[in-house]
């Protein structure tokens, strides 16, 4: 009996850490699902407890509709008026939206292959760190959003579908090379993780068993994942968002290391 309370409790703070994780990296630029791959590798992780990361997304995408739930009430308001900054916001998002949500739904067999090689995940966070790295040589501009920067804002989301390439760091530099307004930038690559993570969390979720302490789990994630949505919004604003490509390089380099002397 005692040996079961250990286990449970060892597991209940893997998840704490999970949803500690994920919730950082969910939004920083550095690849949420490169990360927990990485840890999955080096701590063994069951997949049950793999499957907490769906409590966790789900406190991810609450925080992204309380952060941006001013920008989403003017969305839905300047749908129906041209006058509005937001009058094409809709359609910008679903067109962006869509290509990621295909490539999911019809290849999402074969990239949970591509999960469990930490090699493809080195190499990943490696140019993840390099296009950050560049986002340095960015000239100023105050561009508004429009049809051209929206589907290279999409395609740069289908590739963070691997593990290691950060969706808001490809999205968010993606809009920067548009010479989209830094602000703008920020605001449409995170409004539109939103279909994206809630559809996929409302799917798995249907399928998940909750249990004790998934509560806790779910507010530590919203928690963490507000404060990280701020710090990336403090480093676009500073000029300073670049910096995150050093790190992510580096564990590249790291994790390509560990997988060749330890990990084979």
């Amino acid at each position: 009996m005692g040996a079961i309370f250990t286990i449970q409790v060892e597991g209940f703070f893997v998840k704490l850490f999970l949803a500690i994780v994920q919730g950082l990296t969910e939004f920083l630029p550095v690849s949420s699902s490169g990360h927990i791959a990485l840890f999955a590798h080096i701590l063994k992780l069951k997949s049950d407890i793999l499957d907490t990361i769906l409590i966790v997304h789900a406190g991810s995408v609450c925080a992204l509709i309380i952060t941006f739930l001013h920008e989403l009430v003017g969305l839905a308001r300047g749908f129906m008026r041209k006058t509005s900054p937001y009058h094409n916001w809709l359609w910008y998002l679903i067109i962006a939206t869509v290509p990621a949500a295909l490539v999911g739904f019809v290849f999402e067999s074969k990239f949970h292959k591509v999960f469990n090689s930490l090699n493809i995940t080195g190499i990943a966070f490696i140019i993840t760190g390099i296009v950050l790295f560049l986002t340095r040589f960015v000239h100023k501009s105050r561009k508004e959003l429009n049809l051209l920067a929206v589907l290279i804002i999409g395609i740069a989301q289908v590739m963070a579908i691997f593990p290691g390439i950060s969706r808001a760091g490809m999205t968010i530099s993606a809009g920067l090379f548009c010479g989209l307004e830094k602000e703008t930038a920020y605001k449409f690559a995170f409004i539109m993780g939103i279909p994206i993570i809630l559809g996929a969390s409302i799917f798995e979720l249907s399928k998940y068993k909750f249990v004790h302490g998934d509560f806790f789990v779910f507010f530590l994630s919203l928690i963490v994942s507000m404060f990280a949505i701020r710090i990336v919004k403090k480093t676009i604003l500073r000029e300073s968002f670049y910096k995150f490509g050093y790190y992510c390089i580096i564990l590249g380099i790291v994790t390509n290391i560990l997988n060749f002397c330890f990990l084979i």
